[in-house]
């Protein structure tokens, strides 16, 4: 009988030492599985930017991601939570922008995590996700710059021939004239003078633009004239040119004159003068015709050369584009800025890899993204002249501010609490003596010892921010109203106090008001939202059966505590087994594996106690 006893005896002890386990820090282990997935484009612009979607199978009542990336893209942000700052409710999905580089790669991003949902009615399921993908980016399309036209001879003879180029060579084009009534072009670029004046030759190509030159036509040299029968009339001049528009010009002979007739009237026409000698004429289009002048003794004839041309259009006045840049430096990795010239310009950029010109830019408009640190100048090109302008525009690196932690204060602490702390970026933790105080990746620092220590948060660019935990010896309850209530949280220090102190239970959509009865609350927070939220003046709602702590801080980093309890919708106690040490801050966690393995081998260190007792 009392081998029995003793057996039953070490068997309670191996149960209180699980309890004990459990009691600090124990949570249900998380289950493998596919729990998320990724929705993306397989491909991307360079220097563009997408949005990938993470869904949810089953709406998830808080959840802590880390996005990383590889290759020729990068993401903003880098983490993401949702039910660690107050949120309440469910929520299906989250997103994430991922920007690609400018050259020919494929990149990954990975984004992983753990997440809590609601289990089909038996409370919180909690589990991790893990999704990947592989994004590649486009090979950038090549800058092509526009074509350029030159002439063998600029100026040429009614049907004389001369022939235009393009460089590069190997552009295929299109000619065109201007005016085909004076000069004409084939496909291969020959050009023919039709008649006196000027016209503009064009290349067109379809994907580098067009170019132009022109080309003046004159009229060939009129031969000398003979010289005149006796009898027949001298003319002065012998040979006349006219432009189109422009003022009439007057022949005149040596002799009287009976008619005076225009071989081509649509080109000149003629005038007899009063005097019988004279006569105007008068520029109607571009061509060539003769003047005829029919003697009034004897009949002979005389005749003068008229060459009409074109009237020569007015040079347009080159203009310089006046540039007005929206900012001249930026920041490395995708920052933009647009610059605005007052008249149609073509831009360039010297250095494409600090500063690229967005295909989305106009001839009025340059809209430039920044890209690796650097410096480029964007010259703008008039259209119409080639007089240019330019702008230079600077890339600096990137470089992150320090995080802002919270809380803003010092914190105080008795031996054997814990608070979190949290940064608005990402950072690592690091305590500057473990032995007062540890902090956890997670940013959870429980208090290990009497003294100060120095929590420090340091993002990726080797900025940090630091707050102090002072940590002092924990109070004796005494004979005060806790005393017995050993789940109870405390007030750490007697300046700062809340009421109630004493852990509540609640039933669904239940209120509480938490007033502090010492001191003054800077900041609230529920360690389990979706179970209890707590506002900014310590107003608790019920929302789902479990338990959570809602903390509260002073100034001076004095940490107040009440545990919450919320039943189920039928009125029963949530599973303290599995729930209830989630909310309590703890030094550690432990799986239900491990809980197991120490139940075993506790079993056998009891079986072998008792088996060598009853030798």
């Amino acid at each position: 009988m009392k081998k029995i006893v003793k057996f039953i005896c070490l068997l309670l002890i191996a149960a209180l030492i699980a309890i004990l386990v459990l009691k600090n820090g124990a949570t249900a282990d998380t289950a493998s599985g596919e729990n998320a997935s990724l929705s993306y484009e397989g491909k991307m612009e360079p220097r563009a930017t997408q949005t990938v979607t993470v869904t949810f199978p089953s709406p998830v009542t808080s959840y802590n991601a880390t996005i990383t990336t590889s290759g020729g893209i990068s993401a903003s942000p880098s983490s993401v939570q949702y039910g660690f700052n107050g949120e309440t409710g469910t929520q299906e999905s989250f997103d994430v922008s991922v920007s690609a580089g400018d050259s020919n790669a494929t990149g990954e991003i990975t984004i992983s995590g753990t997440l809590k949902f609601a289990d089909a009615g038996e409370g919180i399921g909690e589990d991790s996700f893990s999704v990947s993908a592989e994004i590649a980016v486009k090979e950038p399309e090549p800058v092509l710059e526009n074509i350029k036209i030159s002439i063998n001879d600029s100026q040429i003879t009614v049907n004389g021939t001369t022939s235009v180029s393009v460089t590069p060579s190997d552009v295929s084009v299109e000619y065109s004239s201007s005016n085909s009534s004076v000069a004409s072009v084939d496909g291969n670029g020959t050009v023919t003078g039709v008649s006196a004046g000027t016209a503009t030759i064009t290349a067109t190509s379809q994907d580098r633009g067009s170019a132009s030159v022109d080309v003046e036509v004159i009229a060939d040299t009129p031969p000398d004239v003979p010289p005149t029968e006796s009898g027949a009339p001298q003319l002065s001049p012998s040979s006349l040119s006219l432009t189109v528009g422009g003022d009439p010009a007057q022949i005149t002979s040596d002799i009287e004159i009976s008619d005076w007739t225009s071989s081509d009237s649509s080109v000149a026409s003629v005038t007899s003068g009063d005097d019988g000698k004279s006569a105007v004429v008068i520029p109607l289009k571009a061509g060539n015709c003769e003047i005829t002048a029919t003697a009034k003794d004897g009949g002979k004839t005389a005749t003068a050369q008229v060459i009409v041309s074109d009237s020569t259009p007015d040079e347009p006045e080159k203009k310089t584009p006046v540039l007005t840049p929206g900012k001249t430096s930026l920041s490395a990795g995708g920052d933009q800025t647009t610059i605005k010239s007052d008249i149609p310009v073509t831009w360039t950029s010297s250095n494409k890899n600090a500063v690229v010109i967005s295909e989305n830019s106009s001839d009025t408009e340059a809209i430039v993204i920044s890209d690796k640190a650097g410096s480029s100048e964007i010259k703008a090109t008039a259209k119409d002249g080639g007089l240019t302008a330019a702008v230079t525009i600077s890339v600096k690196e990137n470089e992150q501010a320090a995080p802002v932690i919270g809380p803003s204060s010092n914190i105080k602490l008795e031996v054997g609490k814990s608070v979190s702390v949290y940064a608005d970026q990402s950072v690592t933790w690091t305590s500057s003596n473990d032995s007062v105080a540890t902090v956890n990746g997670s940013g959870l620092v429980v208090a290990k010892g009497v003294g100060d220590a120095r929590i420090t948060a340091t993002n990726k660019s080797g900025k940090s921010s630091s707050i102090t935990v002072t940590v002092s010896q924990a109070q004796s309850s005494g004979g005060d109203e806790n005393n017995g209530d050993d789940d109870e949280p405390t007030e750490t220090t007697s300046e700062f106090a809340i009421s109630p102190r004493k852990s509540q239970t609640l039933n669904i959509g239940d209120s509480l008001q938490i007033k502090v009865t010492k001191g003054a609350a800077t900041s609230w927070k529920s360690s389990r939202p979706a179970v209890a939220t707590v506002d900014g003046n310590g107003n608790v709602k019920a929302i789902k059966a479990g338990t959570t702590v809602i903390t509260a801080v002073s100034a001076d980093g004095a940490v107040a505590q009440i545990k919450i309890t919320v039943r189920t919708e039928n009125g029963e106690e949530p599973d303290s087994d599995s729930e209830a040490n989630e909310d309590v801050p703890s030094t550690g966690e432990a799986s239900t594996e491990l809980l197991v393995v120490l139940g075993a081998i506790t079993f056998v260190i009891a079986a072998f106690i008792f088996r060598k007792k009853t030798k």
